[in-house]
């Protein structure tokens, strides 16, 4: 599942300003933050259960092309996707 602020924010009956607000408030956190989390989290979820490529899991997660998510991984991890998965998904 990918999650984009104005998404949520409208399903919430919510401004995107008033949804970022009321989420950090509630949560502590900011909900760009959380996004990340969640991309990540099922970045890492696709490359250990599925077969897909590495373009289509960043297509899929909302990180747009696997040149992004390469380097987002690099960042997040100090591995690359293709590391990730071929390492048996230890980080």
């Amino acid at each position: 599942m990918t999650f984009y602020l104005e998404t949520l924010a409208e399903v919430s009956c919510m401004s995107s300003r008033n949804f970022t607000r009321v989420f950090r408030q509630e949560f502590g956190e900011s909900i760009g933050k959380w996004i990340r989390q969640r991309r990540r989290d099922e970045a890492c979820r696709l490359l250990q259960h599925t077969d897909l490529g590495i373009s289509q899991i960043a297509k899929r997660v909302g990180i747009g092309d696997e040149s992004t998510l390469r380097r987002w991984f690099v960042a997040q991890f100090g591995i690359s996707p293709s590391q990730f998965r071929a390492s048996g998904n230890q980080i």
